[in-house]
Parts: structure tokens; sequence; C-alpha cells
């Protein structure tokens, strides 16, 4: 789940965004507006040194935890801006998904990094691979689940995807926040 479904998310509200039945006028404005991808990434990197801070001194889960709330509340403002469609709240709810996911971060890479301590390479790299494979699987799964972005249930099919999305996401957080053995004390 390490990007599958930040990554289906994005891209179906990004192809519904750009969809020829969008009555959006054209020029540089309606360019701009159409730049989904925009709101929802710039937030990622801002929250990064004070999720570090809340890792540090909660932990990872926690703290994984916390942005998978709030990428939450993302999710669930894009699935009722879809019905409007509602600019301002899609708009919005793309930079709450983005900081949210800037927060999980930082705990996800710390957990990963637990793992497999002697070893931080390995970690990394199976992080890495987690979230490109995840990204690639969820463009592809996204896409069949909501259809082509000009036929007529899209938005219904992508506003259904964010409430999948958004359950799934508080889920994760409610296991974030379950106790854990520590490695060495794990029952058999």
């Amino acid at each position: 789940m390490n990007q599958v479904l930040p990554v289906m998310a994005l891209s179906t509200v990004a192809r519904w965004w750009r969809s020829p039945s969008r009555a959006l006028p054209a020029g540089p404005v309606a360019g701009g507006l159409r730049m989904v991808m925009l709101p929802a990434m710039v937030p990622i990197p801002l929250p990064g040194t004070a999720s570090g801070r809340l890792t540090s001194r909660f932990g990872p889960w926690r703290t994984s935890a916390s942005g998978l709330l709030v990428a939450v509340a993302g999710f669930l403002g894009m699935a009722l801006s879809l019905d409007g469609p509602n600019y301002p709240v899609l708009l919005g709810s793309l930079v709450v998904w983005g900081g949210g996911i800037g927060v999980l971060a930082p705990g996800i890479v710390t957990a990963g990094m637990r793992v497999v301590p002697g070893s931080p390479g390995a970690a990394s790299g199976a992080g890495n691979t987690s979230r490109q494979a995840g990204g690639a699987m969820g463009v592809a799964l996204f896409g069949a689940v909501a259809g082509p972005p000009a036929g007529s249930s899209f938005a219904h099919q992508v506003g259904i995807l964010m409430w999948v999305c958004a359950t799934v996401f508080l889920l994760a957080a409610v296991v974030c926040f379950l106790p854990a053995d520590p490695p060495g004390e794990r029952q058999a």
C-alpha cells in the first residue's frame, strides 16, 4: 500500500480533471487549473522536518497514522468535490492530501529502516521499489476501474475510488495505532 493508493487516486483525479467533458475554458489560467498534480505534490516535502521530529518523539507508527488520517480528510474532500464540481474544495483537498502524505512518508521510511537495521541500503531499495511498483499498479488499477474519462460514469467511479482510498487509509491508521511487540519479544 506504500504508494499504490496515492498514485492511483491522483492519476484518476488528474484524468477526471483533464477530461474533455470538463467545461473549463481554454487558455493559461485553465491550463494552470488543470494541473491537478501541482496542488497535491507541492505540500508533500513541506512537513518533512516536522514529521521527522514527530517520528523521533512519538515513533514511526503514530506519525504514520497521523499522516494517514490527514490524507483521509483529503480523499474525502476529493470524493465530495467530484459531484459539483467544486474546484476550490478539490484543490484544498489535494493540498490536505499532499500534506498527509508528507507526514506519512518519514514515518514509513523510518519503520522500514528499523526492519533491516544492519542493511540500510537494502531497506531503502525495498522501499523505493515498492513505491515504484505500487505507483505503476495503482495507475493501472484505478484506470481500469474508473474507465475512460469521457465516459458518463467516470466522475461517479472516481468518487467511489476516493471513498475506497479513504477507507483503506483509515484502516491502515488504525493498524498503526495497534500495540506491537518489540522484535526481541515476539511470541512464536
